[in-house]
């Protein structure tokens, strides 16, 4: 009975040892690093801003790097454009557009030409570019680490290093289960490139890239690349004041120059001269070289105003093809010179909202050829809505980065083919409107478009859609007396009139001195560029004044 009652108790131990054992034995398998060796492969890598890139986006012609138009778009030049009809990429930067059309040794800066050691080419239905201009271009900063890895880094772009605190191991995931692809002597710095669950991303001196513990590194210091040159070239601004401009409107005659009074404050008019006629972007010109001369004479600066007809068919068959946005752009400036215009104000209104983006691409095409011509460009904008073709079709913040002006038409909020009667512009509408604007348009580029202008409201006794007629100041006036009406105020914050004739109600929201003179203050309240003003005609003579008054009286109180 004793002997057997030790069997018993000896077998479970012989167990439970046999699993311990065997458990050790998995756990050591678990937990032990992987020692074994797989260097990294002999291929080149392309190392764009701290990212490593698909081997597809860097391939060689004739031993010079070319490297993929979604690349580039990706990591180094979100602006970056390629014209699919031509087969052409487009760069530009604030002084310079550069096109480099595929299969050929010349590229254009500012259509002059220039020669390529290779071109620009398409292979595998994919779009390249020769790295080597594209880095005199956007001054990169370009290496190649140990013939394997092109480091390319844009101007400014924050570069961390660490050092090694004692011999570790480079391995090809962040797992001390992964590979190892390099060993790493103690003292040596590497290139941190971004870190995850506990390792750090690096390149290391001979060119491999992988994985390395943290805390098998010490953070020894982080410097940027080299800034690029900035470009000098300035928008006009007036002596440190605010631009206030007023559109001429002009259908096919030019105004009678010596009817015109002083305009107080007024720096800029802008006439309405130019228009696309037809989607093969012939511009039509009402320009009138004596008006430039009178403007000039009265110190005013000659802004001409280019429209698209409001016509989205014509508009996206411009916008969309880059020959014919060439053509515009050349006509424009061929006018400009021409005219002797101080700046170009582009009006370009119901436009698809699909093509947005092209017409972002015609203005980045389009300043800095202006530039060198020592031209402003300013673009008209409405306030931010859900309409697809007349405020979804403008990237506000992608043109206000090109542009020396964005101007806001802050009207119509009731249009007047609306069929709903309401102001032009009530003041709280556009202090909303001027917020949404600000979070994308930088104050000091933003200027407020203010109305003349009144519209006058018929609902007819039918219950039927409301119809309206716009009217200058002075009309109101005249109106307001023949019917000896007297105007109170209004929630809107404008003057608020209304009668009946014939069983028909007529409103009036009416724009005058005392809502020009509020309209004005925002400029000051925001921090605005200035105003714009649709359009001369429309008011009366102390409109000017009253500008001119209340845009000196807030700069003397400092607001």
């Amino acid at each position: 009975m004793r002997a057997k009652t030790q069997t018993v108790t000896y077998v479970p131990l012989l167990v439970l040892a046999a699993f311990l054992a065997t458990a050790s034995v998995i756990s050591w398998q678990v937990t032990s690093p992987n020692m074994s060796f797989e260097p990294s492969p002999d291929t080149r890598v392309l190392l764009l801003n701290n990212v490593v890139v698909p081997e597809s986006d860097l391939l060689y012609v004739s031993d010079r790097p070319i490297i993929s138009m979604e690349a580039v778009v990706r990591h180094l030049d979100p602006s970056a454009h390629w014209d699919e009809t031509t087969s052409t990429a487009v760069f530009t930067t604030k002084d310079r557009v550069v096109q480099m059309p595929t299969a050929s040794l010349t590229a254009y800066v500012n259509e002059k030409p220039v020669e390529l050691s290779v071109p620009t080419s398409i292979i595998d239905g994919r779009p390249y570019v020769p790295l080597d201009f594209l880095g005199q271009l956007m001054h990169l900063s370009v290496r190649l680490v140990e013939g394997r890895v092109l480091v390319v880094d844009k101007p400014g772009t924050p570069v961390l290093e660490a050092t090694s605190i004692s011999t570790s191991y480079v391995r090809k995931q962040p797992s001390q289960k992964s590979p190892i692809t390099a060993y790493l002597p103690e003292g040596t710095k590497v290139r941190v490139l971004s870190e995850t669950r506990g390792y750090y991303h690096v390149l290391e001196p001979r060119g491999n890239l992988g994985f390395v513990p943290k805390q098998a590194l010490e953070i020894s210091g982080m410097y940027t690349t080299e800034e690029s040159p900035k470009a000098t070239l300035r928008a006009w601004s007036p002596m440190g004041d605010k631009v206030v401009l007023v559109w001429e409107h002009v259908v096919s005659k030019n105004p009678d120059t010596s009817s015109i009074a002083h305009m107080g404050a007024v720096n800029v008019v802008s006439p309405t001269w130019f228009s696309i006629a037809d989607t093969a972007g012939s511009v039509v010109s009402r320009a009138d070289l004596s008006y430039v001369r009178w403007a000039k004479s009265r110190g005013y600066r000659v802004w001409g105003l280019v429209e698209n007809g409001f016509d989205p068919e014509r508009t996206r068959a411009v916008l969309r093809d880059l020959s014919v946005r060439q053509h515009v752009i050349r006509q424009l400036l061929v006018y400009a010179e021409l005219f002797q215009l101080d700046g170009i104000n582009l009006d370009f209104e119901n436009m698809y909202m699909e093509d947005r983006d092209y017409y972002t691409q015609f203005l980045r095409e389009l300043v800095p050829l202006a530039k060198e011509a020592g031209l402003v460009v300013s673009v008209d904008v409405t306030f931010k809505s859900n309409s697809p073709t007349w405020s979804l079709c403008y990237d506000r913040a992608a043109l206000a980065q090109v542009a020396d002006y964005i101007i806001v038409m802050g009207y119509d909020q009731f249009s007047g083919s609306g069929g709903r009667s309401g102001p032009v512009s009530s003041l709280g509408w556009v202090r909303a409107g001027l917020r949404a604007m600000l979070a994308e348009v930088p104050a000091e580029k933003l200027v407020l478009g203010i109305p003349l202008y009144t519209r006058l409201w018929k609902e007819d006794s039918q219950g039927g859609k409301a119809s309206s007629k716009a009217l200058g100041m002075r009309q109101v006036q005249e109106l307001l007396s023949a019917k000896s009406l007297s105007p109170m105020p209004d929630e809107s914050g404008l003057k608020y009139v209304e009668y009946v004739e014939n069983g028909d109600r007529y409103r009036l929201w009416i724009e005058d001195s005392d809502s020009v003179t509020a309209r004005t203050r925002m400029v000051w309240e925001y921090g605005l560029a200035g105003i714009a003003a649709w359009r001369r005609g429309f008011e009366t003579p102390e409109i000017w004044e009253v500008i001119e008054r209340t845009l000196d009286r807030n700069r003397k109180s400092g607001r």
